[in-house]
């Protein structure tokens, strides 16, 4: 059973976890958004539940995760007149970015020698570090898709759109696979933390390809 202390600490991490995801749907969809602004406070306590209850049930990561993206997907489809498309991209979207905020800081912290094991990053100081950045990478990683989508009209294809979601996603599984299953030295891990960062550029810029390209066609027509 959680101690007192760290009950507190679970806690806080959650609701901050919560109102990150609610900030990072306003940002992206704020212009589609249908009610007052003061009921976003419904979905971030429904988010706070879900999220306390499998943070207190130890739930697994990529269970959390898909629970997280479906509550997203409803909370969007009846919160926002965007089309489901759209919906479905910023979610999974948000889903890369919270996949890549879990792991540069548990590599940040393998480099700093202030731990070597899984051990380390889930209990005590480590996972609390963990947490703090990780909230700290999701909330200006939010606050930077929303002002990069903001001034774009993207009208993309269906298989270029899942391409730009799916090939980093999957690259940043293969790379986690590798960090859990290995040992890695702080060389590395350094490496590892460039390919993980490096993985994230290339998408935004991928994706920034497709708009200028798309663009471009239309200019020519």
């Amino acid at each position: 059973l959680m101690k007192t202390c760290e009950f507190v600490i679970e806690t806080l991490n959650c609701i901050f976890e919560a109102c990150i995801i609610v900030f990072y749907l306003f940002l992206v969809m704020k212009k589609d958004y249908r009610y007052p602004l003061k009921f976003l406070a419904i979905p971030a306590v429904i988010f706070f539940s879900a999220i306390e209850a499998m943070t207190i049930t130890q739930v697994n990561p990529w269970v959390k995760l898909i629970v997280i993206l479906a509550l997203m997907m409803i909370t969007a489809y009846i919160m926002f007149e965007s089309r489901v498309r759209s919906i479905l991209f910023y979610c999974l979207m948000f889903i890369v970015v919270a996949l890549a905020s879990e792991i540069m800081p548990v590599i940040a912290l393998n480099l700093m020698n202030l731990g070597t094991d899984n051990n380390n990053f889930s209990t005590g100081t480590g996972r609390y570090i963990c947490m703090a950045c990780s909230k700290l990478f999701s909330f200006w990683f939010a606050i930077y898709i929303a002002e990069y989508l903001k001034p774009k009209q993207r009208e993309i294809p269906f298989r270029n759109w899942l391409l730009i979601i799916f090939v980093p996603l999957l690259s940043l599984i293969i790379l986690n696979s590798i960090f859990i299953s290995t040992e890695l030295s702080p060389r590395r891990s350094l490496l590892y933390l460039l390919s993980v960062g490096g993985i994230f550029i290339l998408n935004i810029f991928v994706f920034d390809f497709f708009d200028t390209y798309s663009n471009t066609i239309k200019l020519q027509l």
